[in-house]
């Protein structure tokens, strides 16, 4: 038996334990929730406290994107007033869940009313590597309906407003990071959502939070960099 020969079947023998622990490595990464870090949650923002949030009353006009300006993303808020918290004992449907209006008298004109909020996740700024924005989820009740969703002043088109005023119950959207929207993440995030008031008391219930991807734990990359190394030294004998 040639020399060469010999070589050729110990590589064979080693074959199958070097492939089988590059598969535990990969099988840890791809199958294991312990090993990546929990979903990371941004800020979190309801209507509980109206400090966070801004209206401003839009007209009636189905032209209702006019009566608002934005720069670059931004929303110009030189026309809107603080959100305030109605006066429960007058209205029983904000009982016992956090509403705002654009004011205690809940009893405002008819017509389109922009609220606004900001959400800035800066904490995320010192991690390495910067995490990447999953999407926005929504819990959401308006009065008469939710007309639309803006964010850094693109609306998101997956979602459809009602067709006529009436009002819903608590509703979720979450608009994903792959939608027509776009997410500063460590920076400012203008978010609009629009509301429709067909008659009697208008307000606006919503909880806000982004979501974040989870990032893989330094012991996960060590192993996923093994099962690398492992199945390259395969692929360099198999040639030899």
């Amino acid at each position: 038996m040639q020399p060469g020969h010999v070589f050729t079947l110990v590589s064979r023998a080693m074959k199958k334990p070097l492939f089988a622990v590059a598969s535990v490595a990969f099988g840890a990464l791809l199958s294991s929730t312990p090993a990546f870090a929990t979903d990371i949650l941004g800020t979190y923002r309801d209507t509980g406290n109206p400090n966070d949030w801004k209206v401003k009353y839009l007209g009636t006009s189905d032209d209702w994107e006019a009566a608002r300006s934005y720069t670059n993303g931004v929303l110009d808020t030189t026309e809107y007033v603080q959100a305030q918290t109605p006066v429960p004992a007058d209205y029983a449907w904000a009982t016992g869940t956090p509403w705002i209006s654009p004011e205690q008298n809940t009893y405002g004109p008819q017509g389109y009313y922009s609220y606004v909020t900001t959400i800035n996740d800066s904490s995320f700024t010192g991690i390495d590597p910067t995490p990447s924005f999953n999407g926005l989820s929504i819990h959401f009740s308006a009065d008469d309906r939710t007309y639309a969703f803006i964010i850094n002043g693109v609306i998101y088109d997956g979602f459809t407003a009602q067709t006529q005023d009436s009002y819903r119950w608590y509703e979720d959207l979450f608009i994903p990071s792959n939608g027509n929207v776009a997410w500063n993440v460590g920076g400012d995030n203008t978010v609009e959502i629009i509301v429709h008031n067909g008659n009697g008391p208008t307000g606006l219930s919503a909880t806000l939070q982004a979501s974040y991807a989870p990032i893989p734990e330094p012991e996960t990359w060590a192993m996923l960099l093994a099962g690398l190394g492992m199945v390259g030294a395969v692929t360099r004998r198999r040639g030899v």
